[in-house]
């Protein structure tokens, strides 16, 4: 029953977009399941009738998940800082229904629903238009679990009330209230056995059209922008289960509880593992109390701590010590042979080339780097050094045409985690900005 109730939900939501977006429709299809460390195909299908437009899709995806294109009927799909975006310049596909398509890498440590939405951006009647998509939720287990498709429904819709907290494993929920003044989030976070002493993240994205305020942080940092609320930990709480809180507040009235996605980042074994926020009721019980938190607990946990540290300490500062002298012996090693690594790697140091080039730049520092280092990063191709203002910079690639430099630019961002890769311009073998080298070589500038 409850499935057929979200169908109805979702039947009439496609009507109401098609009535106000004069016919311009976009729905997202992908699977309903998913495991961590896998991928699958996301298809998103337009309809825009008649439109002549330029056009543009956008779609955030949580930390940890990448994106890689399939088929944007040649649109230009770009994936940076967890933001897909597929841009159609000068204009659309021709067709008046067309469908592309893009893979999307789940996180190893994944775990839970993964809510994608999106919005697409298209000119009407020489008018800016933007229209919000559906949210397709598609849930993170691993193979062999439970699966109960009804339940699951249920769960996507409404708070699932839990009658025990599981203390001995790593959670992160969420609890919407609406109050007479707004919403106010509540999340509650289980860090098990985690050392307290690293970093943690909590990060939530919603709609625009609202602002949020910090309620209760758990002195983490907190802050707003862009649509993402953030509490940022240096060293995480001392309570092993604590409670954060934010209000949201709309910008125009509104009766409706908007769609958030979050997750929960923090350090296990010396790697970032990621969980899903998932929403549960919490608040209404005595589950809290009977797991024993609470302030006493919380305290006694503190002591029994404070007192390791200080049993601790006198091996801490001996271990400190001849780490240090250990540290001091390998750091003289290592630029020992960093020296003799720049020597013997002289021969790719770049040499001036004649007339206007264009080469990509993936990185710059003030230490010398051994090209090999850039294989790690998947840069397949042979990396040149410039000595350039004091640093090392490290560039590949030499192109006549501005355009081909923009698109293996393009090409870096894409294949490999370098997000900060782009075109530099020399003339003669001296560097110069993109805009002298385009303006002497009479070469058009591509975005």
């Amino acid at each position: 029953m409850i499935k057929y109730f979200i169908l109805l939900i979702n039947f009439i939501g496609f009507l109401l977009v098609d009535l106000f977006m004069g016919g311009i429709t976009a729905t997202i299809n992908a699977p309903d399941e998913a495991a961590p460390g896998s991928s699958f195909t996301v298809e998103i299908t337009f309809n825009i009738s008649d439109l002549k437009s330029i056009g543009r899709f956008k779609q955030d995806l949580p930390i940890g998940y990448t994106a890689t294109p399939v088929n944007t009927l040649n649109g230009t799909f770009i994936f940076k800082d967890q933001i897909i975006k597929i841009v159609w310049n000068p204009t659309l596909p021709p067709d008046s229904i067309f469908t592309i398509s893009y893979d999307i890498l789940v996180d190893q440590t994944a775990e839970g629903p993964l809510v994608l939405g999106g919005s697409f951006t298209y000119v009407d009647n020489k008018e800016l238009k933007t229209l919000n998509l559906l949210n397709k939720t598609i849930i993170i287990r691993s193979k062999g679990a439970i699966v109960n498709n009804e339940q699951n429904n249920q769960q996507n819709i409404n708070n699932t009330v839990i009658q025990n907290l599981p203390t001995d494993q790593i959670f992160c929920y969420r609890q919407i209230v609406r109050d007479l003044d707004g919403i106010t989030v509540h999340i509650l976070v289980n860090t098990a056995g985690l050392s307290k002493d690293k970093f943690g993240k909590v990060q939530e994205k919603i709609l625009s059209g609202y602002t949020a305020t910090n309620i209760e942080s758990k002195d983490a940092i907190f802050s707003f922008k862009d649509n993402n609320i953030k509490f940022l930990w240096m060293t995480l709480p001392s309570e092993s289960m604590f409670q954060i809180s934010y209000k949201l507040t709309a910008t125009t009235p509104t009766s409706e509880i908007p769609d958030i996605s979050g997750t929960f980042s923090y350090v296990e074994n010396e790697g970032t593992k990621i969980r899903t926020i998932e929403n549960r009721e919490f608040l209404d019980n005595n589950m809290l109390a009977n797991n024993q938190v609470t302030k006493d607990q919380a305290a006694k946990d503190q002591a029994a701590k404070d007192q390791a540290t200080k049993d601790q300490a006198t091996k801490d500062k001996a271990a400190k010590d001849q780490a240090a002298k250990d540290q001091a012996a390998k750091d003289k090693a290592a630029k020992d042979q960093a020296a003799k690594d720049q020597i013997a790697n002289n021969k790719h140091i770049v040499s001036p080339e004649t007339g206007v080039k264009y080469k990509v730049q993936i990185g710059a520092y003030k230490r010398y780097l051994n090209v090999s280092y850039f294989k790690k990063l998947q840069v397949t191709e042979s990396v040149s050094i410039e000595l350039n203002n004091g640093l090392n910079k490290y560039l590949i690639g030499l192109h006549s045409e501005y355009k081909d430099a923009r698109d293996h630019r393009v090409k870096i961002w894409n294949e490999t985690p370098i997000r900060d890769a782009f075109v530099s311009a020399y003339n003669n073998g001296n560097r110069i900005t993109v805009q002298e080298a385009l303006m002497i070589a009479n070469q058009k500038w591509y975005q």
